[in-house]
């Protein structure tokens, strides 16, 4: 099958895709079965986040489990792609708390998922992470690339500011009483 033709399938999913969401994650699985019966076909990190977050919306978890595992076996980094896909999804609060996970099984981050989870602070407001982050990285000896500089600026401004609202909202209070 050519890829015209295995784009024309995905096509000719979408109006089903549209009316019910669980439709949706099996026949992405449907896809993504079909896709690993071609030798020839590499699922990239994208598509395997993509089958495991539907195995995980469907409750497909021994599917799931053996999809980690195919994952594994061809060296795919997972959390990586979890997390810039849970930034392009703006879905922040799952960005700490994976790397929260990460930490306690004893993952150590590189400086793209470092960027990630430091921007998901400052957007979430978890400052206080946000610090913990950078410090984890002095202490890691993890290279804060231009990305991890730039992004931990925005931070401190946004700490900042957040610290000058503050004082200025008190100030407002004092004056009322």
């Amino acid at each position: 099958m050519c890829f015209v033709e295995f784009g024309r399938r995905v096509f000719d999913m979408v109006p089903s895709l549209v009316r019910d969401v669980s439709d949706c994650y099996a026949n992405a699985l449907k896809v993504f079965e079909e896709l690993l019966g071609y030798g020839n076909v590499r699922p990239n990190q994208v598509t395997m986040v993509s089958a495991l977050t539907a195995c995980g919306r469907i409750g497909f978890l021994d599917l799931g489990s053996k999809v980690h595992g195919f994952s594994v076996v061809k060296g795919f980094d997972l959390v990586t792609s979890m997390i810039s896909g849970y930034v392009q999804s703006d879905l922040y609060k799952d960005i700490i708390d994976l790397f929260t996970e990460m930490q306690v099984v004893g993952v150590k981050a590189d400086s793209l998922t470092i960027a990630c989870v430091i921007s998901a602070c400052g957007h979430s407001g978890a400052l206080h992470q946000g610090r913990w982050v950078h410090s984890y990285c002095e202490r890691n000896h993890i290279e804060m690339n231009l990305s991890v500089k730039n992004v931990l600026v925005d931070v401190q401004f946004m700490e900042m500011a957040l610290g000058r609202k503050r004082k200025s909202h008190r100030r407002a209070l004092v004056r009322k009483t």
